[in-house]
């Protein structure tokens, strides 16, 4: 709303009146195993959308890797001999 009121693109500075919300609250989602492996066997291996998509599951279930982690990963950061991620 600052933003939008020091643009000029609102006329009345409407941050003083909105709630703020803190940043610093954190939400811990922890999945059971068994809502892990229904999530898995839910993904369609088909296609290789759909491998792409395992992977990003798998990944983000057993290694604990974070979507940001996960979406900067390329094909180059897979070590298939030595079977190894690189994480950057």
């Amino acid at each position: 709303m600052r933003y939008a009121y020091k643009y000029e693109l609102i006329s009345r500075d409407l941050a003083l009146v909105v709630p703020t919300v803190s940043l610093r609250s954190c939400v811990t989602v922890v999945y059971s195993p068994v809502e892990i492996e229904k999530l898995l066997t839910a993904v369609n291996r088909e296609s290789s959308l759909g491998k792409r998509n395992y992977a990003i599951v798998l990944i983000a279930a057993r290694l604990g890797l974070r979507a940001s982690g996960i979406a900067g990963m390329t094909l180059d950061c897979v070590n298939a001999t030595s079977k190894t991620i690189k994480i950057k």
